[in-house]
């Protein structure tokens, strides 16, 4: 596109335009449109290195200036003015000496809002913080998220297997109104489920360490109005840990599947050409569903926005989604209009699969704004649990000779679940 437009970069500030649609911006009489504002300036911007993949000729057009990354100085400065404690940034050092600067960030803006809901307790908050986000870069994680929770003097208490991550129901309502509220993080969501049916969905799920703590997770990024994004295989149970959390809170999903092929129009407002009775072409924009959702003012909102295959996007599409994830960021439309945020359940799937991609891909941008939380594939043990326990739930009578049905599952675990 830049190179497209190089001519109009030119002092004359002239483009040439050969492609455009019969009968709207060009006519066979005039192919090149000059008669318009010339009072513009363009500025770019490119990760290091990257100015170098242009042409020299679009490069003879700008001035390029370095801008270098920030000192240790700098980056303290940023830090103060963002910690809520000075001690903040020696905690950042004795417990996350890796994190850099947009993950303080991050972490400092979770302690905040983790201090709106558990008042009195900052320095445990802060913990809290930077425990969710290494123990979720964590694969094959059990020992390593102990031995996280003794360096950081963490006293929540452990997942069980078999047992639901939240408190039950009728003990969670304040003023009459049902809420769900983790037994770890203490954490408690307004549900706009009002029906006595609420325990059903129950039936169809056995609760595993694992998908308890991916429930959690959710519930945890909902509350505090932060990105989630589940890194995994397929059959992980990612989509049935947002389904039934969904249900759980009353939420309406809207399901946002990207593919290779995915286009920003696509996502938030559909180009539309149609032909008046005249013959004269009129281009409308359709605003998606997406796009309803993200302007959506509402305290708390009821739609939850699931993007799934996150590793499909192509570049223009990060960035669109780079500013969806992104607090404060502008989304610019293709109409050269801006769309104003409002309050969003946002949750991202980025599935790992033959293609090897990993989050590196990720822009920095949106690692920096969300949760992550790598899902673990479910052991064997985890596998027997789920099938023994929900096929004695559907009233097919005692499982007989346990011993040999043990090894089966434990041999073809994946293919019976």
């Amino acid at each position: 596109i830049l190179e497209r437009s190089n001519e109009l970069f030119s002092g004359k500030h002239n483009l040439t335009l050969v492609e455009d649609i019969p009968g709207t911006l060009t006519t066979k009489e005039n192919k090149e449109l000059r008669n318009f504002n010339k009072n513009f300036r363009v500025i770019a911007t490119c990760k290091t290195g990257d100015e170098m993949k242009l042409s020299e000729a679009l490069l003879s057009r700008f001035t390029i200036i370095a801008c270098e990354p920030y000192s240790e100085e700098e980056e303290s400065v940023v830090l103060e003015s963002s910690a809520v404690k000075d001690k903040d940034i020696n905690e950042f050092n004795s417990l996350a000496p890796n994190f850099n600067l947009t993950e303080r960030l991050n972490c400092l803006r979770i302690t905040k809002c983790l201090d709106k809901y558990i008042k009195d307790e900052h320095e445990n908050n802060l913990k809290i913080s930077v425990y969710l986000l290494q123990k979720g870069l964590l694969e094959q994680r059990e020992n390593q998220i102990s031995n996280l929770k003794n360096d950081f003097n963490l006293t929540l208490p452990d997942y069980e297997d078999g047992k639901c991550p939240f408190e039950n129901p009728e003990n969670s309502k304040y003023n009459g109104i049902q809420y769900l509220q983790s037994k770890i993080f203490k954490l408690k969501m307004l549900s706009f489920i009002f029906r006595k049916e609420i325990n059903l969905y129950d039936k169809e799920i056995f609760f595993t360490k694992k998908f308890s703590e991916i429930c959690d997770v959710i519930l945890f990024g909902l509350c505090l109005k932060i990105p989630i994004i589940l890194e995994g295989e397929a059959g992980q149970g990612k989509q049935t840990a947002i389904h039934y959390m969904a249900n759980k809170l009353g939420l309406e999903i809207i399901n946002i599947v990207i593919s290779k092929s995915t286009k920003v129009d696509d996502l938030l407002l559909k180009i539309i050409i149609e032909k008046s009775k005249t013959g004269e072409i009129i281009v409308k924009n359709q605003e998606t569903e997406l796009y309803k959702a993200i302007r959506c003012t509402d305290e708390n909102p009821k739609k939850l926005i699931l993007f799934q295959g996150i590793n499909n996007a192509s570049p223009a599409v990060l960035d669109i989604l780079n500013s969806i994830f992104t607090p404060g960021a502008k989304i610019l439309l293709s109409n050269g209009s801006i769309l104003e945020k409002g309050n969003m359940n946002i949750i991202g799937i980025f599935n790992k699969g033959r293609d090897n991609a990993n989050k590196d891909k990720i822009p920095q941008g949106i690692l920096s704004n969300c949760i992550y939380h790598i899902v673990d594939n479910p052991s064997s043990e985890d596998i027997l649990n789920i099938i023994t326990n929900l096929f004695s739930r559907m009233n097919f009578g005692e499982i007989e000779n346990l011993k040999y049905t043990k090894n089966y599952l434990i041999d073809n675990g994946k293919s019976s679940l």
